[in-house]
């Protein structure tokens, strides 16, 4: 079956297909593959990763954000599309400087 990574791509999508998840850390670099299921047991099967990012819970007092990537074959790509990342940025940038 053929898919694009996209904000239509739900939980329920990615198991069907068998897509793999992972997140990493944009401060301390933590990262790890995550069970989709178990997540779906949490949130729903209806609900979507693709543009979303959680505060990292990885490090403890690490105050970055995890975002979401995932497999396409051999690699793992990101799931945010480029407007989103420029929000974040400065999102980031602004909360920096308070």
């Amino acid at each position: 079956m053929a898919w694009d990574i996209n904000e239509k791509m739900t939980l329920a999508d990615m198991v069907k297909v068998g897509i793999e998840a992972k997140t990493f850390c944009t401060v301390c670099d933590a990262g790890h593959l995550f069970d989709i299921p178990s997540l779906i047991e949490k949130v729903g099967p209806a609900y979507r990763l693709y543009n979303k990012r959680t505060r990292c819970r990885m490090t403890e007092g690490c105050e970055g954000f995890n975002r979401f990537w995932c497999n396409r074959g051999a690699v793992f790509l990101p799931m945010w599309d480029d407007d989103t990342a420029d929000v974040w940025l400065r999102r980031d940038s602004n909360a920096a400087v308070r």
